[in-house]
């Protein structure tokens, strides 16, 4: 039923599809091709900036770009020349999260739709692997709002900054799904419960001085100020930190032990998301969304 509701809902309504043209890039010996517009690279000096690239999308993210930057973030730990990398967005949002087209892919899954579900299970477990696995130094730069897993995942991230004009919100109740990204046990840790159900289970939106109060950020820069503070703040990782020394630390803040924690919390997660994307309110949030459209 659930699969016969998307397809009629996928058919009445326009999809935006990125080029598969794969984008090639080079950096020393490393090969950082990716298959999606969405996202552009560009290796400064020691730093590997991204940038999440579908403005007119509000930098939705398709599932290519999971899979993109999965690849990436596994091909950076053998990079010896990047120390540290950027993750940010182009235009006004960091990502408003999952794109709904990416229904389209489920449905054309050549071994059906359960198949296509099953998938995308998979691809969000490897990506937030990925992030968890990450070796480099991180610095997710939140250029604008942010909404769902850009927001989930951040705690992964080693220094987290903001514009004054971002905003957090991960809106899952109301959208009939649960939390992702190893959230349900890193909001609690670093905002306490109450703040964290905020966020995870009341659907509030809250803005950059808010989430700097509870400890989701570091830092908030005013707008017109943010990339010039961001290019200084990589400037100083470029000429004041050892690559060997930088890297040991990450390693004892987030060592194996915690690792494999927040990988089986990953598991966990995302067989409950996977059972919240079959079930019933899911499919009545989808409805509400595509007849909004």
């Amino acid at each position: 039923m659930f699969s016969r509701f998307v397809s009629s809902i996928l058919t009445r309504s326009s999809t935006h599809r990125t080029s598969c043209l794969t984008t090639s890039l080079r950096h020393g010996s490393t090969d950082y091709s990716v298959k999606s517009d969405g996202i552009l690279l560009e290796p400064k000096e020691q730093v590997l900036w991204i940038r999440l690239n579908r403005p007119e999308k509000y930098n939705a993210l398709l599932g290519q770009m999971y899979e993109d930057l999965t690849s990436i973030f596994t091909k950076v730990n053998k990079d010896d020349s990047i120390k540290a990398l950027v993750l940010t967005g182009n235009g006004e949002y960091y990502s408003s999260g999952n794109d709904l087209s990416n229904l389209s892919s489920v449905m054309k899954d050549p071994e059906g739709f359960m198949s296509g579900m099953t998938r995308s299970k998979e691809i969000l477990i490897d990506f937030v692997d990925s992030l968890i696995c990450l070796e480099k130094f991180s610095v997710a730069a939140v250029n604008g709002p942010a909404v769902g897993i850009p927001v989930t995942t951040l705690p992964l991230f080693d220094y987290v900054i903001a514009s004054d004009k971002a905003t957090f919100q991960t809106p899952f109740t109301s959208l009939g799904q649960c939390p992702e990204a190893c959230s349900s046990h890193t909001f609690p840790q670093l905002l306490g419960r109450a703040k964290a159900s905020e966020l995870l289970m009341l659907n509030m939106k809250w803005d950059a001085q808010t989430a700097m109060k509870n400890g989701l950020i570091a830092d908030v820069i005013s707008h017109d100020k943010f990339h010039q503070h961001l290019e200084k703040l990589v400037k100083s990782i470029e000429k004041s930190c050892y690559p060997t020394a930088l890297k040991v630390g990450k390693s004892l803040v987030m060592d194996n032990k915690m690792k494999q924690q927040l990988m089986e919390v990953n598991r966990r997660e995302s067989e409950a998301l996977f059972g919240c994307w079959l079930g019933s309110e899911c499919m009545d949030a989808v409805q509400k969304f595509f007849k909004r459209k």
